[in-house]
């Protein structure tokens, strides 16, 4: 006759917890995933004033006076990619400015414009566009992008516009990362129990209230759409600020509500309100973490060809990561990206060749790799 202890009950107990909470998770299926359609939505453009006065102005004429700045915000270079301006331009003067191109030059000779055609009254700060520098591999010999900018620029008369061109601005040095060498491949887990159901439980319960927030926002128009992510990533981003956990050596998640309540959190934080989003919005979420840091992928398809009117709304080729697995391809999206929608996310790095199922769109020569990561799971938001 087997006698059963208190000791070996409750070991029992935990064995059966454990057989429980490691069983298999569902997650996507081809049947639930929604290839997002490729709608266009341009880069705000204004049309230019009727009456303008170009070329050398007149002697004797009345000349309107102007003070106009620029704003020109970067992360790291990469090598072989490019570094992302972020520019925007104050109007410090008593005119205002129709602001109709802005370029860059580059150190080595390299050189672009872009189209902007954006108002700016006096004491006004406007958004003007993103422009990608390509960066050439190998880099320049002392490790750093240095540019300038040029502008051109119509200035309000009392009588007509008048157009100044060529006003240059000086940019900062940029740093420039260099390409890695081949990296070791990942190893994927797919719905581990803990990540799952933390993950899952938190949105579950959230759903409902998060759904109302973006219908009061306009968002939910049941029909998914590509840009529909990029306007969840800029959703997420321009309501939070980083906030890290408590020193307290506990690694805390919160819910998609409290996050928005707090206006902030750590990556965990940011992808679980992103990925939520997205979800509402009618389209299909993942959330990576790395062994330091988490972001969202995306579900596209079979074909990225889709991500192309979203190159046409920043006006620039981003280099898009993406994963592909047996259902298809995922766009990889930092949460925590202030600077453009799919830039690198923290923990990755450029490399030299290619890893089988994840690559840099447009750029065949070149992968993508964690940077200090070998043990990746990846988690369906899956609240069937």
């Amino acid at each position: 006759m087997m006698i059963l202890t208190i000791g070996s009950l409750v070991g029992f107990y935990f064995f059966l917890q454990w057989v429980i909470e490691s069983g298999e998770r569902p997650g996507f299926a081809r049947d639930d995933l929604v290839v997002p359609a490729p709608a266009e939505r341009p880069l705000l453009h204004e049309e230019p004033p009727l009456f303008i006065r170009g070329g050398p102005t007149p002697q004797f004429s009345i000349v309107p006076m102007y003070t106009v700045n620029r704003s020109a915000e970067a992360l790291d270079g990469m090598e072989g990619i490019g570094a992302v301006l972020n520019l925007e331009a104050m109007n410090e003067g008593p005119s205002a400015i129709y602001v109709e191109s802005i370029g860059y030059t580059t150190g080595w000779g390299a050189s672009a414009e872009g189209e902007v055609g954006r108002y700016i009254e006096p004491g006004g700060r406007t958004y003007l566009r993103h422009m990608l520098i390509p960066i050439p591999s190998p880099p320049p010999a002392d490790g750093e992008l240095t540019f300038s900018l040029v502008m051109d620029i119509l200035v309000e008369g009392p009588v007509s516009w008048v157009r100044r061109e060529n006003l240059s601005f000086e940019g900062s040095g940029i740093n420039i990362i260099p390409l890695a060498g081949e990296g070791t491949p990942p190893r994927f887990g797919h719905n581990e129990p803990y990540f799952y159901d933390k993950v899952n439980d938190m949105i579950r319960g959230d759903i409902g209230e998060l759904e109302g927030i973006l219908e009061g926002e306009g968002m939910m128009d049941g029909n998914f759409t590509i840009q529909d992510i990029v306007d969840a990533y800029e959703f997420v981003s321009s309501r939070l600020e980083y906030i890290p956990d408590p020193d307290t050596g506990s690694n805390e998640w919160i819910s998609p509500i409290t996050c928005l309540e707090r206006g902030g959190g750590d990556c965990e934080d940011y992808s679980i309100l992103l990925g939520s989003v997205v979800t509402c919005l009618g389209g299909n979420s993942r959330i990576v973490f790395t062994e330091k840091h988490a972001f969202c992928a995306f579900y596209l398809g079979d074909d990225d060809s889709v991500l192309d009117p979203v190159n046409e709304r920043f006006g620039l080729d981003i280099p898009f990561q993406i994963i592909e697995d047996e259902l298809g391809k995922w766009l990889v999206v930092e949460p925590q990206s202030q600077l453009v929608f799919g830039w690198f996310p923290s923990d990755v790095v450029v490399q030299q060749g290619t890893l089988e199922d994840m690559y840099i769109r447009g750029h065949s020569d070149l992968g993508w790799a964690f940077e200090s990561s070998v043990d990746i799971s990846i988690v369906d938001i899956y609240i069937n």
